[in-house]
């Protein structure tokens, strides 16, 4: 997400993490998804192929 996001999340009392700033700047999908489901994390991308690669990793899984 750009910095300018973030920053605005933040300052209304969200937790907003950037993938450089937790080590997965330029990971694989997967490897980002993973991250987020392990940790309980909503993700933001415009990435439109994401959801479906979410959704055939974790579909029942998370609760």
């Amino acid at each position: 997400m750009p910095t300018s996001l973030a920053w605005f999340l933040r300052g209304r009392g969200y937790e907003a993490r950037r993938l450089a700033g937790v080590g997965l700047r330029g990971a694989e999908d997967e490897t980002v998804a993973e991250y987020a489901a392990d940790r309980g994390l909503i993700l933001v991308t415009l990435d439109k192929d994401f959801g479906l690669l979410y959704r055939r990793l974790y579909e029942g899984k998370i609760t």
